[in-house]
């Protein structure tokens, strides 16, 4: 089942979300390749950590957030 059909998704408009979930990739990995990294304070080690963590990043942002808890 999709995010969109489960309702998971901010949006019912897959577009935008999968044009923008393939520029971060794109960009991320193309910063790498080009050694733009160490500018940011990210080491080679430290890449595959920052990449997870702009992915998990990504998803919340795009992710329908729980209704606030009643009190």
């Amino acid at each position: 089942m999709s995010g969109i059909a489960a309702g998971a998704l901010r949006t019912n408009e897959l577009k935008p979300v999968l044009i923008a979930g393939r520029a971060l990739v794109y960009g991320f990995a193309r910063m790498n390749i080009d050694g733009h990294f160490p500018r940011w304070g990210v080491s080679e080690a430290d890449a595959e950590r920052t990449a997870e963590a702009i992915l998990d990043l990504f998803i919340e942002g795009i992710a329908k957030r729980p209704p606030p808890a009643q009190r």
